[in-house]
């Protein structure tokens, strides 16, 4: 049976609606959506964030991060690249995220924007959790929904970036020649759903884990780069 080695990782709602309330307790909802582009425009999708969605209804006490905007790189050639340890402490810690707190993230509809925004903390030094089931099990039990945006107090975020577990492509070429088998590099499209696979990765114990981060949206574009097709 595998053990979970980092159960407070994941949270229950039932754990959660207890410490609603806890005045170091951090709640996000992270919800995001990719819209269908044109088939003209030369993208897959435009990125959303679900902000709309929380202000009809989120867990009472959650504040909202905007994942594809302020959470990502603007400037880069792919969408939601990760910021800067700078950029990136700022912004959290204009979020009420510091030292001292505890942070719960939830998304709707898919759990890989919550543990998209896990490992973004986790690469910076930060150990969140996400809850289990989402709002779909929030609402599903029947607990109480507010349309009360949430705001916390800034506070001081301390990154302590581990470049290693965020990778780019000279990193993953470089991986895929040294041919490591104690190394697990994830990928997706784009850098969101893989994070799913390493969060449950880290739940198991495994240590030497990384997502390359611009993944086939980056590496496909490049036929530089080798593909293999089964």
């Amino acid at each position: 049976m595998a053990i979970d080695r980092h159960p407070d990782a994941l949270v229950s709602t039932a754990w959660l609606a207890a410490q609603l309330g806890d005045p170091d307790l951090r709640i996000f909802e992270c919800t995001t959506y990719l819209r269908p582009a044109e088939p003209d425009e030369g993208v897959p999708y435009h990125p959303e964030a679900g902000r709309a969605d929380y202000e009809v209804g989120h867990i009472p006490g959650a504040g909202f991060l905007d994942l594809p905007g302020e959470l990502s790189r603007q400037d880069a050639p792919v969408a939601f690249m990760m910021l800067t340890a700078d950029r990136f402490a700022e912004t959290i810690g204009r979020h009420g995220v510091g030292d001292g707190t505890r942070v719960v993230l939830y998304s709707r509809d898919r759990a890989m924007w919550a543990t998209r925004a896990w490992w973004m903390l986790h690469v910076m030094g930060f150990e969140a959790a996400v809850l289990d089931g989402g709002l779909e099990k929030w609402i599903a039990e029947g607990r109480p929904l507010s349309a009360e945006a949430c705001t916390y107090a800034p506070a001081t975020f301390t990154a302590r970036p581990q470049p290693a577990l965020m990778l780019d492509k000279d990193a993953v070429l470089g991986a895929i020649d040294a041919g490591r088998a104690d190394r697990v590099v994830c990928y997706c499209g784009g850098g969101i759903s893989a994070t799913m696979g390493l969060f449950l990765l880290h739940r198991l114990g495994h240590r030497n884990l990384a997502l390359y981060d611009a993944s086939m949206a980056e590496w496909a574009r490049d036929e530089t780069l080798p593909i293999e097709q089964s």
